[in-house]
């Protein structure tokens, strides 16, 4: 793992931290690193591992203390309260705007924590996957700092994105 260019995408976040858009890019691509580095122990003989099912992984290397912290009460309430975020690529390529799956990941991120990792893991899971949809909307240029929509989307992530990439780094020794 790179771990002096997961520095650097950290610095650029800082440096970039007014404009919502361009801090997310670079907190995304320290993320990046951190969760492309974790590839190689979840591949097998007949398959490679998803975009998804890394970044899953990845957030899972924090303990459950850490982890569960990013789910507290009042972290997300910006990010839970948005109108549904749906996948773009759908809508213009089939002109068809699912919310079932942004619905369903907000409802499981919202549920109370039990203190048991493999009742609250799924928590977990629907944060990042959340976080994924965003990244997606926003990497494949449907996402731009001209749109209000958008705005509020993306200053609605970045602290939640920020505060797992922060305890991420930690977790694999950047300094």
């Amino acid at each position: 793992m790179d771990l002096k260019l997961i520095k650097s995408h950290l610095q650029r976040a800082q440096i970039e931290s007014r404009n919502s858009f361009e801090e997310y890019d670079a907190l995304w691509l320290a993320f990046n690193v951190m969760y492309e580095g974790t590839r190689p122990e979840l591949i097998t003989r007949n398959q490679r591992p998803s975009e998804r099912h890394m970044i899953r992984h990845c957030a899972k290397k924090l303990d459950y203390k850490e982890w569960s912290r990013l789910l507290e009460p009042g972290k997300l309430e910006d990010l839970l309260s948005i109108k549904p975020i749906f996948s773009e690529r759908d809508w213009l390529r089939e002109a068809r705007m699912n919310t079932r799956e942004f619905d369903r990941l907000v409802e499981t991120t919202k549920r109370a924590l039990t203190g048991r990792v493999d009742e609250d893991e799924p928590s977990l899971e629907a944060l990042v996957d959340l976080l994924y949809v965003v990244r997606c909307n926003r990497h494949h240029g449907f996402k731009t700092s001209g749109r209000p929509r958008d705005r509020e989307v993306l200053d609605a992530t970045v602290p939640v994105l920020r505060e797992l990439v922060i305890k991420l780094t930690t977790y694999f020794g950047v300094t």
